[in-house]
């Protein structure tokens, strides 16, 4: 995350309420569940005949003995091809967040009471065995039942506006998913969530705006060989969103709503954009990652970055600001589950 903020008491509530209905290409002309179609289909197609085969005939009962014959060689048409079609639904996510003595100073009346309200519309198209897209908008309201910056006369409390929030691309990518004649080699690139080792050391890269996404501008090259996978992955992240369109963009201070204002305090005027701000620089990183599960219950993964922070929007004169700075990060991890309810991990890492 970006800056951390020391809480004194956090309280959250969160629903999620999810409706994802699906559309196979191929079954339109049928009038049963669209969405049973497609998971029908595509748990078929992923399937060699072969295994089909067998399934038919250990469900049919005994047989009686036959004499054993070599096996065919395997033949690229045995494999169904994956069914095109499109997902589309959206999730819809309350979360209440309360929050007192957030700077540990009693003498401040600074609790803090909300309600966010955020929604996801997405599409999945996924065009043949090789291509898909993915597009997921988001938008997320708030309001404040008891906001510091609206101070009444006895509390030093009171309930902001309702904010209606921005309307943003959170996710947009394409993925292949295998190139003809190396099949072992996937691309996806675009906006998406990376999340590796557990959250350690790639998680949510904008810290300013809160949970409110958690997407990276970036590419993943990546080879699987067995159960190992080498990946190639390049990231950007600019503080404004620079590559897609943002509507209905928060201020850069609203004097009379201060909650809606989009850029962080004691920032610099020249360097301020309409647009609620995603961290508190830019910053890049290209490098290396690779993921080892050949032994049951073990994972060990291994990485290399160079990474680039620079263009802080805060004055220099802030405690917080962060001059440019680059470096190179050399880690590991390795972790171990011999049992379900117990697991053994070991991480390190070593900043140049």
């Amino acid at each position: 995350m970006g800056t951390n903020s020391k809480l004194g008491v956090i309280a959250l509530l969160a629903m999620t309420i999810s409706i994802v209905p699906r559309a196979a290409a191929s079954r339109n002309d049928e009038t049963s569940s669209t969405s049973s179609v497609a998971a029908d289909n595509t748990d078929a197609a992923a399937k060699p005949s072969s295994e089909v085969t067998l399934a038919k005939e250990v469900m049919g009962g005994a047989k009686s003995p036959v004499p054993a014959a070599p096996a065919p060689k395997p033949q690229a048409s045995a494999i169904k091809a994956e069914v095109p079609g499109i997902t589309f639904g959206f999730d819809e996510r309350f979360r209440f967040e309360g929050y007192n003595n957030a700077d540990f100073n009693n003498a401040k009346h600074d609790r803090l009471n909300q309600l966010r309200m955020r929604t996801r519309p997405y599409v999945d198209i996924n065009f043949n065995d090789y291509l898909e897209g993915y597009v997921r908008m988001g938008w997320e309201g708030v309001k404040r039942t008891n906001d510091p910056s609206y101070p009444s006369a006895l509390l030093n409390e009171r309930a902001s506006p309702f904010m209606a929030g921005e309307l943003w691309f959170d996710n947009a990518y394409l993925r292949v998913k295998k190139f003809p004649g190396f099949e072992n080699l996937s691309l996806q690139a675009g906006r998406f969530e990376i999340i590796k080792g557990d959250g350690w050391l790639f998680s949510d890269p904008s810290g300013v705006d809160g949970s409110r996404e958690g997407y990276d501008n970036a590419f993943d090259l990546a080879y699987r060989h067995g159960q190992s996978r080498f990946e190639f992955i390049g990231i950007y992240n600019p503080k404004y969103d620079e590559f897609f369109p943002v509507w209905n963009k928060a201020p850069i201070a609203d004097s009379l709503n201060p909650s809606n204002s989009g850029t962080m305090k004691n920032y610099v005027a020249s360097l301020a954009e309409p647009g609620k701000q995603l961290q508190e620089w830019d910053e890049s990183a290209i490098g290396m990652y690779y993921t080892n599960r050949e032994r049951k219950n073990t994972d060990i993964e291994a990485y290399t970055f160079f990474k680039k922070s620079y263009a802080d929007l805060r004055k220099q004169t802030t405690y917080l600001y962060l001059p440019d700075r680059h470096y190179t990060l050399f880690g590991g991890r390795a972790g171990a589950a011999p049992e379900a309810s117990s697991r053994t991990e070991l991480n390190g890492r070593i900043r140049l």
